[in-house]
Protein backbone atom coordinates (compact mmCIF):
# COMPACT_ATOMS: atom_id res chain seq x y z
CA UNK A 1 0.00 0.00 0.00
CA UNK A 2 3.15 2.29 0.53
CA UNK A 3 4.18 1.61 -3.32
CA UNK A 4 0.57 2.85 -4.01
CA UNK A 5 -0.39 5.83 -1.58
CA UNK A 6 3.20 6.92 -2.43
CA UNK A 7 2.51 8.42 -5.65
CA UNK A 8 0.30 11.01 -6.03
CA UNK A 9 -2.24 12.04 -3.15
CA UNK A 10 -5.10 9.12 -2.01
CA UNK A 11 -8.70 8.86 -0.43
CA UNK A 12 -9.72 6.33 1.40
CA UNK A 13 -13.25 5.36 1.99
CA UNK A 14 -14.57 2.44 4.47
CA UNK A 15 -18.28 1.01 4.06
CA UNK A 16 -18.90 -1.15 7.05
CA UNK A 17 -22.04 -3.65 7.55
CA UNK A 18 -23.26 -5.03 10.17
CA UNK A 19 -25.61 -8.28 10.96
CA UNK A 20 -28.50 -6.52 10.82
CA UNK A 21 -28.03 -5.07 7.27
CA UNK A 22 -27.18 -1.36 8.03
CA UNK A 23 -24.38 0.34 7.09
CA UNK A 24 -22.02 3.34 7.67
CA UNK A 25 -19.43 5.07 5.85
CA UNK A 26 -15.81 6.59 6.61
CA UNK A 27 -14.02 8.70 4.39
CA UNK A 28 -10.69 10.39 4.46
CA UNK A 29 -9.66 12.97 2.42
CA UNK A 30 -6.28 12.03 2.90
CA UNK A 31 -4.57 8.82 3.51
CA UNK A 32 -1.46 7.31 3.13
CA UNK A 33 0.88 4.78 4.29
CA UNK A 34 4.22 5.73 4.74
CA UNK A 35 7.29 3.74 3.87
CA UNK A 36 8.87 0.31 5.52
CA UNK A 37 11.40 2.82 7.38
CA UNK A 38 8.39 4.37 9.03
CA UNK A 39 7.24 0.75 9.55
CA UNK A 40 3.90 1.47 7.42
CA UNK A 41 2.81 4.54 9.59
CA UNK A 42 -0.43 5.60 9.01
CA UNK A 43 -1.98 8.84 7.07
CA UNK A 44 -5.95 9.29 7.51
CA UNK A 45 -6.84 12.98 8.01
CA UNK A 46 -9.99 15.01 6.77
CA UNK A 47 -12.63 12.36 8.26
CA UNK A 48 -16.55 12.70 6.89
CA UNK A 49 -19.09 9.77 6.88
CA UNK A 50 -21.60 8.18 9.07
CA UNK A 51 -19.42 5.83 10.90
CA UNK A 52 -17.64 8.04 12.86
CA UNK A 53 -14.11 8.71 13.30
CA UNK A 54 -12.04 5.59 14.81
CA UNK A 55 -9.20 5.99 12.48
CA UNK A 56 -7.84 8.69 14.52
CA UNK A 57 -6.98 7.40 17.60
CA UNK A 58 -4.56 5.21 15.13
CA UNK A 59 -3.35 8.58 12.43
CA UNK A 60 0.31 8.45 12.95
CA UNK A 61 0.96 4.96 14.28
CA UNK A 62 3.35 2.51 12.57
CA UNK A 63 1.83 -1.01 12.10
CA UNK A 64 2.16 -3.76 13.75
CA UNK A 65 2.20 -7.71 13.37
CA UNK A 66 2.76 -10.44 16.05
CA UNK A 67 6.46 -10.50 15.06
CA UNK A 68 6.86 -6.44 14.68
CA UNK A 69 5.24 -4.67 17.59
CA UNK A 70 5.25 -1.34 17.04
CA UNK A 71 2.11 -0.51 19.36
CA UNK A 72 2.66 2.05 22.53
CA UNK A 73 1.12 -0.56 25.07
CA UNK A 74 3.14 -1.32 28.08
CA UNK A 75 1.01 -4.13 29.30
CA UNK A 76 2.04 -6.43 25.92
CA UNK A 77 1.37 -6.85 22.01
CA UNK A 78 -1.83 -5.71 21.23
CA UNK A 79 -1.64 -7.86 18.19
CA UNK A 80 -1.12 -11.25 20.60
CA UNK A 81 -4.29 -9.88 22.40
CA UNK A 82 -5.55 -8.90 19.24
CA UNK A 83 -4.78 -11.80 17.04
CA UNK A 84 -3.87 -9.30 14.09
CA UNK A 85 -1.96 -6.77 12.47
CA UNK A 86 -2.95 -3.12 12.93
CA UNK A 87 -2.14 0.25 13.52
CA UNK A 88 -2.12 -0.02 17.24
CA UNK A 89 -1.71 2.89 19.29
CA UNK A 90 -2.36 1.34 23.34
CA UNK A 91 -4.45 -1.09 21.27
CA UNK A 92 -7.51 0.06 19.47
CA UNK A 93 -10.78 2.14 18.76
CA UNK A 94 -10.94 0.13 15.13
CA UNK A 95 -9.47 -3.39 14.15
CA UNK A 96 -10.85 -3.94 10.81
CA UNK A 97 -8.51 -7.17 10.74
CA UNK A 98 -9.81 -8.93 13.83
CA UNK A 99 -11.32 -11.93 14.14
CA UNK A 100 -14.70 -13.13 12.21
CA UNK A 101 -17.42 -13.53 14.36
CA UNK A 102 -20.54 -14.70 13.13
CA UNK A 103 -23.49 -12.95 14.94
CA UNK A 104 -22.16 -13.14 18.31
CA UNK A 105 -21.17 -10.80 20.67
CA UNK A 106 -17.60 -10.43 21.05
CA UNK A 107 -17.47 -9.71 24.96
CA UNK A 108 -13.33 -9.85 24.67
CA UNK A 109 -12.75 -6.50 21.84
CA UNK A 110 -11.27 -9.50 19.31
CA UNK A 111 -13.88 -9.37 16.20
CA UNK A 112 -14.31 -6.50 13.97
CA UNK A 113 -14.95 -3.77 15.24
CA UNK A 114 -15.52 0.34 14.46
CA UNK A 115 -15.75 1.72 18.08
CA UNK A 116 -17.37 4.72 16.56
CA UNK A 117 -20.58 3.34 14.91
CA UNK A 118 -21.51 -0.16 16.89
CA UNK A 119 -18.37 -0.35 19.96
CA UNK A 120 -15.80 -2.85 20.09
CA UNK A 121 -17.88 -5.25 21.90
CA UNK A 122 -19.79 -6.10 18.22
CA UNK A 123 -18.11 -7.69 15.67
CA UNK A 124 -19.44 -6.27 11.91
CA UNK A 125 -20.36 -9.19 9.52
CA UNK A 126 -18.35 -6.56 5.86
CA UNK A 127 -15.86 -3.94 5.98
CA UNK A 128 -14.54 -2.86 2.64
CA UNK A 129 -11.67 -0.45 2.52
CA UNK A 130 -11.06 1.38 -1.13
CA UNK A 131 -8.79 3.91 -2.37
CA UNK A 132 -8.83 6.20 -4.76
CA UNK A 133 -6.37 8.84 -6.43
CA UNK A 134 -7.27 12.38 -6.20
Amino acid sequence: MHSLTSHGQYEMRIDLTDFERNQAFAKYKDFKIGAESSKFKLTANGYYGTAGNSLKHHNGISFSTRDNDNDSSPSGSCTDYFLGGWWYNLCATSNLNGVYFIRAPDKEYRGVYWRTWKGMNYSLKNSVMMLRRL
